[in-house]
Parts: C-alpha cells; sequence; structure tokens
C-alpha cells in the first residue's frame, strides 16, 4: 500500500464522515422541527383546556331581577307563566316565556372518567 492509497482512503473516510455528519445535521433539523410542532400542538391543547375550564367554572351567568314588593314580582311572575315561589328560574325557560331565543350552545361539562364511581366509593370507606 503506498502513499497515495493512504491519502485516497482518507479521503474516502474523510468524505463519510462528513455525509454521516451532514445526515445527522439534517436529523437534528428534523428533530428541532417535530418538537417545535409538539410543543405547539401542547400549547394549544393546554389553552383550548383552559378555555374549556373557565366555560364550566364561570359564574357570571346569571341576573337578578328586583321588584319594589313580593307583590309586583308575584304580579308579573304569573303574568309570564312562571312560578312566583321558585327564586331561581332556569334562563332557557324564562327565554322561552318571554318569548326570546338563545342561540348561544351550552358549553362542554366535562365527562367523568370511568371508574369515578368505585373512586369515589374507595374514599368513603376511608
Amino acid at each position: 500500500m503506498g502513499w497515495r492509497d493512504i491519502q485516497h482512503d482518507d479521503a474516502a473516510q474523510a468524505e463519510e464522515k462528513q455525509e454521516a455528519f451532514d445526515g445527522l445535521e439534517e436529523l437534528e433539523t428534523q428533530f428541532a422541527q417535530d418538537m417545535d410542532e409538539l410543543h405547539a400542538a401542547f400549547r394549544e391543547r393546554a389553552a383550548r383546556e383552559n378555555q374549556r375550564f373557565a366555560d364550566v367554572t364561570d359564574t357570571d351567568y346569571y341576573f337578578c331581577v328586583c321588584f319594589r314588593s313580593q307583590e309586583q314580582m308575584v304580579e308579573f311572575c304569573e303574568s309570564v307563566g312562571l312560578n312566583p315561589d321558585e327564586i331561581y328560574i332556569d334562563g332557557k325557560e324564562f327565554a322561552k316565556k318571554i318569548r326570546r331565543a338563545i342561540n348561544t350552545p351550552d358549553p362542554q361539562m366535562p365527562r367523568r372518567q370511568s371508574g369515578w364511581k368505585e373512586l369515589q366509593d374507595r374514599a368513603m370507606d376511608g
């Protein structure tokens, strides 16, 4: 094996190393892009979960109507077909009685996961 053969082998090895390095750079770039997409998906999911939590725990969905006397309140309730003995009235029922449409959909309530009842029973058994 002569000097030229050694130089040729060194050049071939250097080229193989460079190709491997280039492949690793491409892999690293692709991995970084995949991680960016994954992080974006997690951020989007977290934002949706935060909004869902806000929707189901919001307490700003009611109002109070006050009259000067109980007689006025009874008169009003009876005039629109509501039971004056009920102090809490479903908003959709009230809207129907005064002939107003509610077009906004109800918020999605979280569902209990399977096994919830069993877990609750265990907790109560102590």
